[in-house]
């Protein structure tokens, strides 16, 4: 499975709870080893990266109130991995 693909759904699973809530959504910048494949069970990741995002996403827009779309300050998140090692930061 592509881990970049897994990663913007479930960022933009986030980024359209935060519209729904607020009325804008930061952006959410993927880089690193983009083209990266996860060898293992997609579940894990189904299960944190959605709680992962909405606390990101809310958290940046509480903490800039008055700031919307392209003035809020975007989620950078960071893929790395090895021969046996995920990193998503």
């Amino acid at each position: 499975m592509n881990l970049k693909k897994v990663i913007e759904k479930w960022a933009t699973f986030a980024q359209n709870i935060a519209e729904d809530r607020y009325g804008h959504s930061p952006d959410i910048r993927i880089s690193g080893h983009v083209n990266s494949h996860f060898p293992y069970i997609e579940m894990p990741l189904d299960y944190s990266l959605p709680e992962l995002f909405k606390n990101a996403v809310r958290s940046t827009i509480e903490s800039h109130p008055g700031q919307r779309d392209k003035a809020l300050p975007p989620i950078y998140v960071t893929i790395a991995n090895n021969g046996l090692d995920f990193v998503i930061k």
